[in-house]
């Protein structure tokens, strides 16, 4: 193999300039006194706040756990905690742990859920968490509709829990 030397120069003295360009010292920022809290949302009558639904119940496995809560039209029908065999691991100890959440859309517009589950456990650790929900399709007005949301990669300590969070967004 022939090495051109100029050529092979003018690619290193190139790569050098390009790195050198890359680790210049950042740049520090003041930041005055005034500008270090962050402001609430809420207190902006100009910023649209999205709106929150939230429930506290017991953790309970492979049983209907009803909520019945209502965010803007949303009705959020119960969530089922399961376990079962993952179909991708050929592995028979993979286990995966779900949260299956079925909504109803009451309103007259589409609705865009997101869905945040909290699990704890009888001293009020976290032992596992998950979420999800849609951002392309969304829920038709009076429609019903199932979310699958997976617990990775804390699905370990899940069994231990005694009591969940579920949190409800819409966009």
């Amino acid at each position: 193999m022939i090495f051109n030397r100029n050529q092979t120069g003018k690619h290193f003295f190139f790569l050098g300039v390009l790195l050198l360009s890359a680790c210049r010292p950042v740049e520090i920022l003041e930041v005055a006194p005034k500008d270090s809290f962050i402001k609430n949302p809420a207190d902006e009558k100009t910023s649209p706040l999205k709106s929150l639904g939230h429930t506290k119940l017991p953790f309970l496995w492979d049983k209907i756990i009803r909520i019945e809560n209502e965010v803007d039209g949303l009705i959020v029908n119960h969530v089922v905690f399961t376990q079962k065999n993952s179909l991708f691991n050929m592995k028979s100890t993979e286990i995966k742990v779900i949260a299956n959440i079925q909504v109803t859309n009451a309103s007259s517009i589409r609705k865009y859920p997101s869905f945040s589950i909290a699990v704890f456990n009888e001293e009020g650790s976290l032992v596992g968490v998950a979420s999800g929900g849609t951002w392309i399709k969304g829920v038709k007005p009076k429609e019903t509709m199932t979310f699958t949301l997976s617990f990775e990669p804390m699905k370990e300590r899940i069994p231990f829990g005694t009591l969940f969070h579920v949190s409800v967004e819409l966009k």
